[in-house]
């Protein structure tokens, strides 16, 4: 063997070993936290003290690590860095916390899309109240959360997530309340268009929810939800004009209790705005008993989504929703709709409501400002001086189908056949990611127009 390819063989038998070196991870150090506990940031790790790591794997690693501990919605900035030594390496986490308590006012008016309200200027529908949202209450990434609202709906609500609720198992729990006072109620539809109900001087529907979850982490991300809760409505007697079907039997009470069963697997970057990963999840709940609820029913539901990085620029994301009802004796406001809660651009005006939708989303991004983190040091107060920051423009097509098998289904328009919607829009991400969505939708009716929105467009 001559000297120079023996030269080479070496090189490449102790590149290959440098390649295949593991590490024991020795320690994981957490700077900057000052009311988180550490175990809050650690446990979203892919590898703990004491695990061995594959030295060629470590900056996939430390990728993931970020964004998994940046997901968890309570820090503005998040760095990783790496100490390698002999055969170990320390592992240091720094972060910058989040502003953790917000009280929030709130104006608004009480409808479906901004659009339906310039259409009318009904001032007669404003709601006003104030909140409090406070995140990471005792350090624990524990969330509580208190509203209250007045005018055209009345509402109190509150919701209190703790993690680490039996920390060993590795479950977390959820407890909520709502009450829900409501002067205007959906009766039913005619041509697609929601038909209200309402009367000056006395309330259509009241109701009360209480619900707790238990939630089993399996890892970082992917989670099984159990969900048990209890309901109550109580409708105005002229219901019974409005749409004699609205509850079963005809009657203007009704009750259940349900339990439900979730799994998610959220595979995605950044979840506030995803530009990369998968996200799959399947979810089955049965409400009623017979004998103590008027109506026994369950709601099956599944989805996929999956966003490529074609490029610094570029992205291409589709996915798909669907939506089941088993059972014929469904309350109208328990049926699935397109319009309330899942929408398919272009058909914004519509409201469909059925007992199987599937909705089909693909979408193009271009990256105008590619999303980045920016740093802002002329900001007084360092909790706002790191923010998202980022602008696209997209193009997309929506697709969807409706079937309707209940005793209450009155309205057959645009349903059992192919929706297809497109449009084209400008996404912004910043601060605390707020995202502001302003899209231009058009569907195969002839119908178009601006619509806004501050929801991921595929999740």
């Amino acid at each position: 063997m001559t000297r120079p390819l023996l030269i080479l063989l070496l090189f490449l038998v102790g590149a290959s070993a440098l390649h295949a070196q593991r590490m024991r991870v020795d320690s994981i150090v957490v700077e900057g936290v000052k009311k988180t506990k550490p175990l809050v940031i650690t446990r979203q790790m892919t590898f703990q003290v004491g695990d061995t790591i594959e030295l060629q794997e470590l900056e996939a690693l430390n990728k993931v690590n970020k964004s998994n501990i940046y997901n968890l919605g309570i820090f503005t900035s998040v760095e990783l860095a790496n100490e390698i030594g002999e055969g170990s390496i320390v592992v240091r986490v720094s972060v910058q916390e989040r502003w953790y308590v917000w009280p929030t006012p709130f104006v608004s008016l009480l409808e479906r899309t901004f659009n339906e309200w310039w259409r009318d200027k009904d001032l007669d529908r404003l709601v006003y109240g104030i909140g409090v949202d406070w995140q990471n209450m005792s350090g624990w990434n524990d969330k509580g959360y208190v509203y209250v609202q007045n005018g055209y709906q009345q509402i109190i609500s509150t919701q209190y997530q703790r993690p680490f609720l039996f920390p060993q198992a590795k479950i977390d729990g959820t407890a909520s309340f709502y009450f829900i006072n409501d002067k205007e109620i959906g009766y039913s539809t005619e041509g697609a268009r929601l038909k209200l109900a309402r009367l000056h001087d006395h309330r259509m529907r009241q109701s009360y929810t209480a619900q707790f979850v238990l939630s089993k982490r399996l890892s970082a991300r992917k989670m099984i939800h159990g969900t048990i809760a209890y309901q109550y409505f109580r409708l105005n007697d002229s219901i019974s004009y409005f749409n004699p079907d609205y509850l079963p039997d005809h009657a203007t009470r009704t009750n259940y209790p349900s339990l439900g069963l979730s799994y998610v697997n959220d595979q995605r970057d950044i979840r506030s705005f995803p530009l990369s990963g998968y996200k799959y999840g399947a979810s089955m709940r049965a409400y009623g008993l017979p004998g103590i609820s008027n109506t026994q029913f369950a709601k099956v539901t599944a989805s996929f989504s999956h966003h490529i990085a074609l490029s610094k620029r570029w992205n291409f994301a589709y996915g798909t929703q669907n939506f089941l009802l088993l059972g014929n004796r469904i309350p109208y406001f328990d049926k699935y709709f397109v319009g309330f809660g899942s929408f398919l651009r272009g058909y914004e005006p519509y409201v469909i409501d059925g007992s199987f939708i599937n909705l089909t989303n693909a979408e193009w991004k271009f990256g105008i400002i590619p999303y980045h983190f920016a740093h802002l040091k002329w900001i007084p107060f360092q909790k706002f001086r790191d923010l998202p920051l980022g602008l696209y423009l997209s193009a997309y097509s929506d697709a969807g189908y409706v079937r309707d098998w209940t005793f209450n289904n009155q309205d057959n328009t645009l349903k059992n056949k192919l929706l297809l919607g497109y449009g084209a829009g400008i996404n912004f991400i910043t601060i605390y990611d707020f995202l502001l969505r302003v899209e231009y939708s058009r569907n195969l009716l002839g119908g178009g127009g601006i619509y806004i929105s501050t929801l991921v467009s595929i999740q």
